[in-house]
């Protein structure tokens, strides 16, 4: 049976000693204001190529002794009660109530100092880039939220992770839209798996500004790879 998935997730909870759950990295689940994307079909356009984000400059990281032992945030009250993305911005969450309010959670490191975290619950879905302001002396890294985006997926929608503008990579990126897991499998770009058949909004993660950069998805290829055999 074929499955959806997203190659580029790495489960980053070992640099925490915690537990992952990469299974929410292959569901459905991308700032500045909440999204409810429309269900329209985009308009075939000529191709304009995007490049691809680069990484900004390494932030000084505090040194390890002097890593403040941080009051963390309440990821639980603010993953439910917060609806403008804006107030997540600063926030510093403890990894480890991740795991005790969604039971896991998926993310990928982006560079050496940026990640991007998925946490969903009961419909809801928020992303997360985030930078790593320093480690303690016992090598745990504390994160803080640069920019979020909360999602509301409509259940036709998913999370494509490779894009590309004509043949240039889209890189990192968040883009959501439709895809039919019925159609043949393709190979675009040495990609083998499935072409979105509609985008409704794609976001590029610029690493340098620390935000996710919307874009306009005409002209841009979206693929979700599978795994699996038959």
């Amino acid at each position: 049976m074929k499955k959806f998935a997203v190659p580029s997730a790495i489960c980053f909870g070992v640099a925490f000693g915690l537990g992952c759950n990469l299974s929410a990295a292959t569901a459905q689940p991308t700032v500045g204001s909440t999204m409810t994307v429309a269900e329209t079909a985009s308009p075939t356009a000529t191709v304009t190529v995007v490049p691809g984000a680069t990484a900004g400059p390494t932030p000084t990281l505090v040194p390890a002794a002097d890593c403040p032992p941080y009051a963390f945030d309440s990821i639980a009250s603010d993953f439910t009660g917060i609806t403008d993305p804006a107030l997540f911005l600063g926030k510093h969450y403890n990894p480890a109530d991740y795991n005790a309010v969604f039971g896991g959670f998926s993310g990928e490191m982006l560079d050496d100092v940026h990640a991007l975290e998925e946490l969903s619950k009961d419909g809801r879905s928020v992303e997360f880039l985030e930078r790593m302001v320093c480690r303690n002396s016992g090598g745990k890294a504390f994160f803080e939220v640069r920019d979020a985006l909360i999602l509301a997926l409509a259940k036709d929608q998913s999370i494509a992770r490779i894009c590309w503008a004509g043949e240039e990579p889209i890189q990192p990126v968040l883009a959501i839209g439709h895809v039919d897991a019925a159609q043949p499998e393709q190979v675009y770009q040495n990609t083998t798996g499935w072409r979105y058949d509609r985008l409704d909004s794609v976001d590029r993660i610029d690493l340098e500004r620390e935000t996710f950069t919307p874009l306009p998805p005409e002209g841009v290829v979206c693929f979700e790879v599978f795994e699996g055999g038959d």
